[in-house]
């Protein structure tokens, strides 16, 4: 496909109503990150992991409190989005948020159109309640993220 992967970072509960009712609006995507109607995601998974667009969910399984984020990988139609840089403030900390992304200034796509998004698969992240994977000071931007379903 001509369509770049992108993923976006979302709430349990978002990720759960784009699985059955089709991708959330964007409000309902990032509370605090949704300005003007825009969705943002990121042609890696490790920006749209960060707690700030994937926030954290406590659960319990096999007796154990857990905590976990989900991210959507997705397919973006091209020309539906502009790319950026990232707008949460980690450059005046001199982070590089993707060691594989060549360009950090391209690690932001924003579009106004839920449409453009083609979701293929959830990727989830596990880990102890309080002891996210974290490199970002409190933004949980590292670990690793595991397929949960792909429909791909």
């Amino acid at each position: 496909s001509s369509w770049p992967v992108c993923f976006c970072g979302a709430r349990a509960d978002v990720i759960r109503s784009a699985i059955t009712n089709g991708l959330a609006l964007p409000a309902d995507v990032h509370d605090s990150r949704s300005l003007a109607g825009r969705l943002f995601t990121s042609p890696t998974v490790r920006y749209a992991g960060l707690g700030v667009f994937a926030g954290a969910a406590e659960f319990e399984w096999g007796g154990r409190r857990l905590a976990g984020q989900a991210v959507l990988q997705c397919r973006q139609r091209p020309g539906s989005f502009t790319v950026q840089a990232e707008s949460i403030g980690l450059a005046k900390h001199r982070k590089v948020i993707c060691p594989a992304l060549a360009d950090q200034g391209a690690i932001e796509w924003v579009t106004q159109d839920r449409t453009s998004l083609a979701p293929f698969a959830v990727l989830v992240r596990v880990f102890e309640p309080g002891r996210p994977p974290d490199h970002f000071e409190g933004l949980m931007g590292g670990g690793r993220f595991n397929h949960l379903k792909s429909t791909q």
